[in-house]
């Protein structure tokens, strides 16, 4: 079995705001189709991957929130926050990610260079806006990192909790599944 293939992506290739890196999961640096639109991130239903401001890197403690838009209706995909990210743009790059679907389901997971796994599998929850007939939802995210118990919220509500596992100061970004159209809007750790 051959491991996937990572590409780093080039900041001129993408349109990413200066100080912003990227890394598509397969194809070539252009197919993530991210570009920077005011003070927000534009993704063109391009490659899965992630991207993330070269220089943040979550202190202890933190709050990471993401204000996401899906803009049309598009493959059944998860998109959201990354946290305590290492090696991003190396060989084995490790890092959990809090990810939402369109269908109103949200999961956890880590990845561990060519590995990933579920900390908590796609979950149905109330709080998540699905997306509307034409594809369409807006949802706030965050990972709220600044006690003994880090809290994932949509729109305000706690999805899941747990305890805090391991170093959660490492690199934050953003993740999004193949073929999605996002806007998002806010993006801020403190």
């Amino acid at each position: 079995m051959t491991a996937p293939l990572f590409l780093v992506i080039p900041l001129l290739l993408t349109q990413l705001p200066p100080g912003w890196l990227g890394r598509a999961d397969a194809g070539t640096p252009a197919d993530l189709r991210v570009s920077a639109v005011g003070p927000g991130l534009r993704f063109a239903a391009g490659a899965a991957g992630i991207v993330w401001p070269a220089a943040e890197r979550a202190p202890a403690p933190f709050l990471a929130t993401a204000s996401i838009t899906q803009t049309r209706a598009g493959p059944l995909e998860g998109y959201g926050i990354l946290i305590g990210g290492t090696d991003l743009a190396g060989p084995a790059p490790t890092y959990r990610v809090f990810l939402i679907r369109p269908d109103g389901r949200f999961a956890i997971t880590d990845r561990r260079g060519d590995s990933t796994v579920a900390v908590v599998p796609w979950t149905a929850h109330p709080a998540i806006r699905p997306a509307d007939g034409r594809g369409n939802a807006t949802n706030r995210l965050e990972v709220d990192g600044r006690g003994p118990r880090t809290r994932f919220r949509v729109n305000g509500k706690v999805v899941h909790e747990s305890a805090r596992v391991g170093d959660q100061t490492g690199a934050v970004g953003l993740r999004v599944g193949a073929g999605l159209a996002l806007f998002v809007a806010e993006f801020n750790v403190r």
